[in-house]
């Protein structure tokens, strides 16, 4: 339950009302354009069977249905001039009539909220209607048949709305449930019932200041999970389950989750073998996107499974429900949104088996909801695995799906493993086109069933059951396969920033340390400001650094909060990281101004990224930009471009740990055009000094690549730099690390200008001590796009590379592998719609850095690759 879903809806089709357990708007498809397309689908394809309800007039609330595996019966509130009365028509388990629609009692006018649900043996009609002060809560009985045997019996009053109501059964008779407006939340109030609908006592408060909520029954009574919603703050969370026994009486809530970051969709299920496990799933934000997350309990109140994801790491995410057999024991599954796959004709969710320990487990399904409007698909666990109501497309299974086909209700039933078994549209035999409306899925015992309604003045409502009849129909849903390597299998936010210049990482003896500093426009006007800012100086803010520092093994977590390296970086510059031997602590290298000019600065921080000292490398002149590091001992090799000769030229030094000079600053390049893109690698030699440089090209702007071998002790270039490959091309964004006993460089050429051949490729450069190339330089054109950054990652016979690309609106990543002198073919791992980034992402094995700029905000992931 969640406090969106607060309101009662209004059919499109003359049927008006309010669901009690599950209030989202019946699964009804977008409006269709006056031509109404027309299903494409094979002639004399069998359709589902259906039991006709009744036409029912405008003004209906309902039908409502109520289902064991002994039977069901569909219960509505029918117009009659200025009055109103009840009507229920009785179905047999396998959903045919039982009987004749028939009229028992009289209802209000002004009806709220209707629920019905079965007992040990019947149904109870639970329901609200307004009255001169509030709200009452009123409960009949039903028998099998629909007949009234008691009631109606007022066991609730509220001052305001009633928000949602529920009927648990019990030895005694029922536990009546329900949720009250107050003040921006709910109190949650509970009443019981004998067999006879008389009341036992008088109605209890249960919980005060609930934002979500859902109640289910446990052992002899039932559990009541709470989000809470903060009077002050307006925070959701903690999160609370109560026990409450047959005689209404709860026990203390049991903290599930204490953290203020849960989103309202709330939801809780009895699984297990015994049903004797409580599962609770939520979406929570306490990180810097939505994931869905589980918590267990076992019948005493233990925690048996503490708050934590209960999805794979695969991008934003918002729980849907957990669905749990109706009786008996069984499998529970739960259903997620994939947020992050939502197009702009439909969403994308996810379905995977919960386990008793909160956790889904592989395979997992995904079905595809066609409407847009925040309205939410239904899921029920089934005999064979799980089933959802959906809208989709009718289309046929073989043919291209038309942009123009008809969007419909859709019963849609994966097997255990997750594949779709069933695929059918709610299309009754005698109809002449597919259901306008379908709602109420449930699956009592083996076969499940829907009411359904098609347009007209009187919407005929039929209970159409739900099952295979044929393969004719394409499937909006499929298994979930993992595709050949290389894949993500991982994907997940860090951070929340500002737009970005740089990610950096290195590792120390606490597990991985990473940097980003945010991008400003150093053209900005430096004036002093009038009142100081959060560290009381009065100098502007400019590109900010931070650090934080994550644990070494899985899940990734963060050790400590975030450290603010700088508020007033320069962006330019960048921030390069490194570790000593002894990784006890880490260098960050990046850029300020100090007195107007943008300077190196260096700064020892421990393992957790907090600042220790820090020093002022530079004092010159001019821009600056692209600053590198290499540890070399416990000594570390900088290396950067500045324009303090007014071209810009590559400079580089060294630094013992305690950042001091080891020797003087070195100028690397002395030729006209500008240097870019600078990074350091070891060698078994010595080391080298990387960089774009725009020097001697046929084409204005366009670069090469080079390498210059640097002294060990004191920087200076050993011998002239040289050229990797001169190419008419633009060659840029090179990237560097060992490969054995020697260096491997890779980096991307696209044309300079628009009359040259608009393939991209991929280069890849071994190279010797001396910055030689061993060997050939060889490429790999990228399938598609304009290419825009790299990264790159080797072991000693093995490199890895990631590519991105923008392609048309969208940003496409590739990813490729250097061995035994080949690479291999670029493999589209992910894209997304948007432009791409042009901060370089950062490899390191199996992880991947990246800055995701999207309409959101940009955000520092962390994606899982299998190579």
């Amino acid at each position: 339950m969640r406090i969106v879903e607060w309101a009662c809806f209004t059919f499109s089709l003359s049927l008006v009302g309010c669901a009690g357990h599950n209030t989202s708007e019946p699964v009804a498809p977008p409006r269709q354009a006056e031509q109404k397309p027309t299903p494409s689908v094979p002639a004399g394809t069998p359709r589902l069977s259906a039991t006709s309800l009744a036409k029912v007039p405008a003004g209906t609330f309902g039908p409502y249905l109520g289902m064991s595996s002994h039977g069901g019966v569909a219960v509505w509130a029918a117009s009659e001039g200025d009055a109103r009365g009840w009507y229920t028509h009785p179905f047999t388990a396998s959903g045919e009539s039982a009987g004749h629609a028939a009229r028992i009692a009289d209802a209000p006018n002004d009806l709220g909220l209707v629920s019905v649900r079965a007992l040990g043996t019947g149904f109870a009609l639970v329901s609200t209607h307004q009255v001169s002060d509030g709200e009452v809560v009123e409960v009949s009985l039903l028998s099998d048949r629909g007949v009234k045997l008691a009631g109606p019996t007022s066991v609730g009053h509220a001052a305001n709305s009633v928000l949602w109501l529920e009927a648990i059964p019990n030895s005694g008779g029922a536990a009546i449930v329900w949720a009250a407006s107050s003040a921006g939340h709910a109190e949650l109030w509970t009443a019981e019932i004998n067999a006879r609908a008389e009341l036992a006592g008088n109605a209890r408060l249960l919980a005060r200041d609930a934002g979500a909520w859902q109640a289910v029954a446990f052992g002899k009574g039932f559990a009541l999970g709470v989000t809470h919603v903060g009077k002050a703050s307006g925070a959701h969370g903690p999160i609370d389950v109560s026990f409450v026994n047959e005689s209404g009486s709860a026990g203390a809530p049991i903290v599930v989750s204490a953290e203020a970051s849960a989103d309202l969709d709330l939801d809780l299920a009895a699984i297990g073998d015994q049903r004797d496990e409580l599962v609770l799933a939520w979406s929570d934000h306490r990180g810097s996107e939505s994931r869905v997350f589980s918590a267990a309990l076992d019948q005493s109140g233990k925690i048996v499974a503490p708050a934590a994801p209960a999805t794979p790491p695969l991008g934003e995410q918002a729980m849907l429900r957990i669905a749990a057999p109706t009786s008996g024991s069984g499998r529970g599954y739960l259903a997620w949104e994939a947020v992050d796959a939502q197009t702009a004709a439909h969403r994308t969710f996810q379905v995977a088996e919960l386990r008793a320990n909160g956790r889904v487990t592989n395979p997992r399904g995904l079905f595809e909801y066609w409407k847009m409007d925040g309205s939410t698909p239904e899921i029920a666990a089934s005999a064979n695995g799980v089933a959802v109501l959906t809208l989709a497309p009718v289309c046929e299974r073989r043919v291209a799906c038309e942009q123009s086909a008809l969007i419909a209700p859709e019963f849609v039933e994966f097997d255990a493993s997750f594949s779709p078994r069933s695929t059918e549209p709610v299309w009754p035999l005698d109809e002449a086109e597919p259901a306008s409306l379908a709602w109420n899925l449930t699956c009592p015992s083996v076969t499940c069933f829907a009411l359904s309604a098609a347009s007209g003045d009187e919407s005929r409502v039929s209970l159409t059951r739900l099952e295979h009849r044929s393969d004719a129909y394409r499937a909006p849903a499929a298994r979930v396969e993992l595709p050949p390597p290389p894949r993500i299998v991982g994907d997940e936010a860090l951070a929340a920033t500002a737009p970005l210049a740089q990610i950096a990482l290195t590792e120390t003896s606490a597990g991985t340390l990473l940097g980003w500093i945010t991008d400003f426009d150093p053209t900005t006007p430096w004036v002093k400001l009038k009142k100081p800012t959060a560290d009381g100086r009065f100098e502007p803010l400019r590109a900010r650094i931070d650090l934080q520092a994550f644990a070494a093994s899985e899940p990734f977590a963060a050790l400590a909060a975030s450290e603010t390296l700088s508020l007033r970086a320069h962006s330019l510059g960048g921030i390069a990281l490194s570790s000593s031997a002894h990784q006890n602590d880490a260098l960050a290298a990046w850029a300020g101004l100090d007195n107007g000019q943008p300077q190196v600065f260096l700064t020892l921080v421990d393992k957790l990224g907090k600042k220790q000292t820090q020093r002022m490398l530079t004092h010159k002149n001019g821009d600056l930009s692209d600053i590198a590091l290499l540890p070399s001992g416990n000594d570390y090799f900088v290396a950067w471009v500045d324009e303090r000769n007014s071209d810009p030229e590559v400079y580089a030094t060294k630094v013992n740990h305690a950042l001091n000079r080891i020797a003087p600053e070195q100028r690397i390049t002395q030729a006209p055009g500008a240097a870019t893109d600078v990074s350091l690698v070891s060698t078994s030699n010595g080391v080298l000094v990387i960089w774009a440089d725009a020097r001697d090209t046929e084409t204005a702007g366009a670069a090469d690549i080079y390498a210059a071998a640097l002294r060990p002790n004191d920087a200076a270039r050993v011998a002239p730099e040289i050229p990797l490959e001169k190419t008419r091309p633009h060659s840029f964004s090179p990237a560097s690390r060992a490969y054995g006993k020697n260096a491997l460089v890779g980096w991307l050429e696209a044309a300079a200008d628009s009359g040259e051949d608009p393939a991209a490729h991929v280069y890849f450069a071994v190279v010797d001590g001396a910055g030689r190339v061993v060997g050939n330089v060889q490429s790999v054109a990228l399938p598609a796009g304009t290419p825009s950054t790299l990264a790159l990652d080797c072991s000693d016979t093995t490199c890895h590379a990631v590519v991105s690309a923008d392609d048309g609106g969208r940003t496409d990543l590739y990813a490729l592998s250097f061995k035994d002198e080949k690479i291999s073919s670029p493999v589209r791992i992910r894209s997304v719609s948007g432009a791409g980034s042009s901060v370089p992402p950062v490899l390191r094995g199996r992880e991947l850095y990246i800055a995701d700029a999207q309409q959101s905000g940009t955000r520092v992931r962390r994606l899982l690759l299998d190579w």
